[in-house]
């Protein structure tokens, strides 16, 4: 309920920056998320030493290798503004306070896994058994996502059936653009039902799904694409493959028939931001 009210305040007033320097998350943010990450993809090794570096000198390098590229205040930034006020509108539903123990149902090649570490003491990633255990390239080197954490005492990786059995509650969850893949209504019922499951009883969860996309409304012309719910089915040499286009209106209705109450619903540039929680 704390960090539903905060994201809230921080959207409604535009306040998250001032707030999350308060609360230290905006600085986490941009150690782990941005200038940490930055420093690797640049081939250098991170030491703790060189992360306690990074963490004085943040405002200082932040503006030196990050605002004089991707400023939102500029008027002629080098990267489109259009760009930087969406990833900062995304952004910003991350900097919510600390908790202790989160699930990101869902995630995929871990594109939101370390914003989301950085806001809770655990963190249980959750996907399909392939997903988890193929071969893939992962933070620049061939691995799995199984391998990539089996050492990890925050990181906990559980495939969907795994999760279900899971006798555990956590405080926050994220499914982000996760029913938007499930071809079957039954399926996308019985995973919020899952998702329910494992929330608190004073948890919440960020549902994220999009609505719009000119892409996928040129993709639907295509001569393989065949329409299917709220969405189409591709056939193409990788196999099937489905996407839906899901109206804010609809999220809303499909979580509180879950038993869920919407606590907050934004909508940016086609995608649909909603936190609920338990009714």
């Amino acid at each position: 309920m704390i960090a539903f009210v905060v994201a809230v305040l921080t959207h409604t007033f535009q306040f998250h920056d001032r707030i999350s320097d308060v609360l230290g998350i905006r600085r986490r943010f941009d150690c782990k998320s941005i200038l940490i990450p930055l420093s690797q993809r640049v081939g250098s090794v991170v030491t703790k030493d060189k992360e306690a570096k990074i963490a004085q000198r943040r405002d200082e390098l932040m503006h030196a290798v990050f605002y004089k590229y991707a400023s939102s205040r500029d008027d002629h930034p080098l990267v489109d503004k259009h760009d930087i006020e969406h990833a900062l509108n995304a952004w910003s539903w991350l900097w919510v306070p600390h908790v202790a123990s989160t699930f990101d149902y869902g995630c995929g090649k871990l594109r939101y896994q370390r914003a989301i570490a950085d806001t809770t003491d655990v963190l249980a990633i959750v996907d399909s058994e392939v997903q988890l255990s193929r071969l893939q390239v992962l933070r620049r080197r061939e691995t799995s996502i199984q391998n990539l954490f089996k050492q990890s005492n925050r990181i906990q990786v559980y495939n969907d059936l795994e999760f279900q059995e899971l006798n555990t509650c956590f405080e926050r969850g994220f499914c982000i653009n996760v029913p938007s893949v499930i071809p079957s209504y039954a399926r996308r019922r019985k995973l919020l039902d899952v998702i329910h499951g494992k929330l608190r009883d004073d948890g919440e969860c960020l549902f994220v799904v999009q609505y719009r996309n000119s892409d996928f409304t040129r993709m639907r012309k295509m001569s393989k694409a065949k329409p299917w719910l709220d969405g189409f089915i591709i056939d193409s040499l990788r196999g099937y493959s489905f996407y839906g286009l899901i109206l804010p209106d609809r999220l809303e209705a499909s979580l509180k028939r879950a038993g869920f109450r919407v606590r907050e619903t934004k909508l940016n540039e086609g995608s649909t931001y909603t936190w609920a929680s338990l009714a």
